[in-house]
């Protein structure tokens, strides 16, 4: 039987609009990006040549315009990667690993807020994936949105993120001023795992809690680096590595276990071949760093940043090193390159106010700090240092108002305390003092500082 004239005037319709879509979608995407293959081996440039091919030969279809973006990205082409995987994402508006994967690569260069906004979307598609809460509460966390972190949590662990959620949530407590629902939270799972960060995180809400002894005996017997999390999602991309990054994946795993020496050996031969690739050379500065091979470590960031000028975490790297050594000035150029790239990284505007303060120039170091503060409110680092100035300018109100800001973002930084203290003796509030010195004291981390302080102090009334 034939179908009626109506029906077949709405199905061809209907594939017409189809057809329509897909071809404004492919016109919207574009061509797949390319990439420099110059520097890369014969296998990886056939890898990623036929993944390529096979994106072009089908240009609406997303799975293999998806398929390229993570053959680029497990690469080192993270830009290509990124342009592959909005496209992949505009053919097929209904797969959540796009924007994921997208979201991924956004935070690992550091653009939180844009990472946070391609993950909401992946979350709109696919609510269900519990490593996408896990990761939307870490960045509200560090962008300091408190309730929406401590949400994410919760709804990864109704998911059944298990102890990455307890711990995500614990950090949320700690960073409210509630230590005390952060350590019910941790010692259950501080006697089954031993990882750093949990051992690390109960024992700063002990700390804040004036349990010196429970937070010496969490740090005592730990064995495992931080807690990480399973991610389908992210592992299907380890089949897309090919020959470089395969070998690169094994010298990291390698570097993670303890072992610098052997990660050195399994790069050495790659170094030779691959001289500029951006990836190869991080790990491989990170490996001599961790063999105490400093000169090594330092060249092989002056060929990353020889070769990758923009590519901010060698700028940090490397200013690092020279601020170990003592060399705080020559740091400063990496320091202003990186925040020129990015300018909300609160460590490098921290150190950039540090040799500030050595060149003499005390009003470009306070507003280094200030810009430190606003981009990690929690750190209470910045605001000491700040307080420090302060405090050498004789302008100690302003001191007390900075050294106060930091024991309140850290209740447990003892050389606040002890600061605040100095300060509040110099304002004549002799009561105030004693009782910054005896918070201090009851911290227990810095008994040498606190005794010379209250000696100081006692001598001032003295006088």
């Amino acid at each position: 039987m034939s179908a009626r004239p109506g029906r077949r005037c709405a199905a061809a319709l209907l594939l017409s609009l189809a057809l329509a879509c897909c071809a404004d979608r492919r016109a919207a995407v574009g061509p797949p990006a390319e990439v420099d293959m110059a520097a890369a081996d014969a296998e990886l440039r056939a890898f990623l040549t036929d993944l390529r091919g096979a994106a072009a030969r089908r240009p609406e279809d997303g799975e293999r315009r998806g398929r390229l973006a993570m053959g680029y990205e497990a690469n080192g082409f993270a830009a290509a990667a990124l342009a592959a995987y909005a496209a992949a994402q505009a053919l097929a508006p209904a797969d959540p690993r796009w924007p994921y994967h997208r979201a991924m690569l956004l935070a690992h260069r550091g653009e939180l807020e844009a990472a946070l906004a391609a993950l909401e979307q992946s979350i709109e598609r696919h609510p269900q994936h519990a490593p996408a809460q896990l990761w939307r509460g870490a960045w509200r966390l560090t962008l300091g949105h408190l309730e929406e972190a401590e949400a994410a949590f919760e709804q990864a662990a109704a998911l059944g993120a298990g102890a990455p959620a307890v711990v995500g949530r614990a950090r949320v407590a700690l960073r409210r001023g509630r230590p005390e629902h952060a350590a019910a939270l941790l010692r259950p799972l501080g006697q089954t795992l031993r990882h750093s960060d949990v051992a690390g995180l109960l024992a700063a809400a002990a700390r804040r809690l004036g349990r010196t002894e429970e937070a010496r005996a969490a740090l005592a017997d730990v064995s495992l680096g931080p807690l990480a999390w399973t991610d389908a999602w992210a592992e299907e991309k380890r089949s897309f590595e090919a020959s470089l990054a395969a070998q690169l994946a094994a010298a990291r795993r390698t570097l993670a276990g303890g072992d610098a020496a052997g990660a050195l050996a399994q790069l050495a031969p790659l170094r030779e071949r691959h001289p500029r690739h951006q990836g190869l050379l991080a790990v491989l500065a990170e490996a001599h760093r961790r063999a105490g091979q400093r000169e090594p470590a330092r060249a092989v960031l002056r060929d990353a940043i020889a070769a990758h000028p923009d590519h901010t975490p060698f700028r940090l790297n490397m200013a690092e090193l020279l601020i170990e050594e003592g060399d705080r000035a020559a740091a400063m150029p990496h320091l202003r390159r990186a925040l020129a790239v990015n300018p909300r990284i609160p460590w490098a505007h921290a150190q950039r106010g540090l040799g500030l303060v050595a060149a003499d120039d005390l009003a470009g170091a306070l507003a280094a700090f200030a810009s430190a503060a606003r981009h990690d409110p929690a750190s209470p680092e910045p605001r000491y240092y700040a307080g420090r100035v302060e405090a050498h300018r004789g302008r100690w109100p302003e001191a007390i108002a900075h050294f106060r800001a930091a024991v309140r973002a850290e209740p447990s930084f003892a050389l606040g305390h002890i600061d605040l203290a100095r300060a509040l003796a110099e304002t004549g509030r002799a009561d105030a003092a004693e009782a910054a010195l005896a918070a201090a004291q009851a911290i227990g981390t810095h008994p040498a500082e606190t005794a010379a302080a209250r000696t100081q102090i006692a001598a001032q009334r003295r006088r």
